[in-house]
């Protein structure tokens, strides 16, 4: 009987220590440029309890990477991983806090016809988006290979695989 209740006992705290905990967790939302790679630091602090241990439930949601930086500018999340230097560089109020890798995850991927860059001179180029980071970048790369930027038409057709079935149907070469 003494067995019993104390059981009892210990599962009734560790219930209200568990409701204790689930109130004082802040709530943060976290919107993250597409499912793959980008998912990856979040999935695992996630699964592995870090953010429960330092205070924070954590919601990671899954957006286009057009929209990220959007959906954290509005208030909708809290935080994002994506799109936000031309934001930024466009007044908006944000703050990078930081940054995973030394060098860009961008891929200018082409038809096999393309061996140099300045052959995308007159071409029309699939991209994200008409503002994004990876837009800025390509304009760079075309500029500092000698490509006036005015000479390649950018389309934005929007997530990899619309640009990559585009490359592929022949009707646009995507970065």
């Amino acid at each position: 009987m003494l067995a019993k209740l104390i059981l009892a006992t210990a599962l009734i705290v560790c219930a209200a220590s568990q409701l204790v905990d689930a109130q004082t967790l802040k709530k943060i939302r976290i919107a993250s440029k597409a499912p793959g790679e980008s998912l990856v630091p979040y999935t695992i602090s996630q699964r592995l309890g870090f953010y429960r241990e330092e205070g924070f439930d954590v919601d990671v949601i899954v957006t286009r990477g057009t929209v990220t930086t959007q959906v954290v500018v509005s208030g909708a999340v809290d935080y994002g991983n994506g799109g936000s230097i031309p934001a930024i560089l466009g007044g908006a109020r944000m703050k990078i806090l930081q940054v995973s890798t030394d060098k860009p995850s961008q891929y200018l991927v082409v038809s096999p016809k393309i061996t140099n860059i300045k052959q995308l001179n007159g071409k029309t180029v699939a991209i994200s988006d008409s503002s994004g980071n990876s837009t800025l970048l390509f304009r760079e790369l075309l500029s500092k290979n000698g490509v006036a930027v005015d000479t390649v038409q950018m389309r934005a057709l929007g997530e990899p695989s619309v640009r990559f079935g585009a490359l592929l149907a022949g009707r646009w070469t995507p970065p």
